[in-house]
């Protein structure tokens, strides 16, 4: 039936799934109980009805003008405003400078940690 259905030009297969002739999903909202009769009444409702002609010119729209450009930007164009750089980057060294600090601290704690012990075993 479906091989029928591919030859008549209601559907097509592509791969082992059916799909309509436009290569859409079979409708969900047509009517009927299988494929078979959901394609038979989509395709009912949609004979004798042609498309628009100003929806197909929307849809199909073209232009022969076409043009390519490559074009360089320097990564300092992104900058909004010179003055706010400085400003990042001295925050930015502060706060580097707070974090190597507290690493040094936390290297430092753990140097002067001394082993527990506890029932005759040492816990470092």
């Amino acid at each position: 039936l479906c091989q029928e259905y591919v030859r008549q030009g209601k559907c097509v297969l592509i791969g082992s799934k059916v799909f309509m002739k436009d290569g859409s999903d079979i409708p969900r909202s047509a009517a009927g109980w299988n494929f078979k009769e959901k394609i038979d009444n989509f395709l009912a409702l949609r004979e004798g009805r042609d498309t628009p002609p100003h929806l197909v010119n929307t849809m199909f729209f073209g232009s022969e003008d076409s043009a390519e450009f490559q074009v360089e930007v320097h990564p300092s164009s992104y900058l909004v405003d010179q003055e706010i750089e400085d400003n990042a980057d001295e925050e930015d060294k502060r706060a580097l400078a707070r974090a190597y600090a507290q690493v040094e601290e936390l290297k430092n704690a753990i140097k002067r940690k001394k082993p527990a012990r506890f029932d005759g075993v040492e816990i470092p």
